[in-house]
């Protein structure tokens, strides 16, 4: 089992480590979802994904490519999946 992922999106290099906060935004009528990395998964050949454990149990696999980074300064539209502990998972390395 994979413990982290380097992903490279627009000019940036980004990696992702178990344990990586993600949080669920989709708008002002629904509550935040907040959950963790459990499972990284790079065996797809068309794209890698991680399994995301939401805290009230629940659990989402997520393509890589869909999780953002601009959860406190969001471009438009500022919904979806955001890893919120940018600090200790994320490593942005200009190319």
């Amino acid at each position: 089992m994979l413990r982290s992922v380097i992903i490279e999106k627009k000019g940036y290099i980004m990696k992702i480590e178990l344990g990586t906060e993600i949080t669920g935004c989709f708008g002002a009528m629904h509550p935040e979802e907040i959950g963790s990395v459990i499972t990284i998964d790079t065996t797809n050949h068309h794209y890698d994904e991680c399994k995301v454990m939401w805290d009230d149990g629940s659990h989402t696999w997520l393509d890589l490519n869909e999780i953002r980074d601009d959860y406190f300064d969001p471009k438009l539209p500022a919904i979806g999946y955001f890893a919120v502990d940018t600090d200790c998972a994320w490593d942005w390395v200009k190319e």
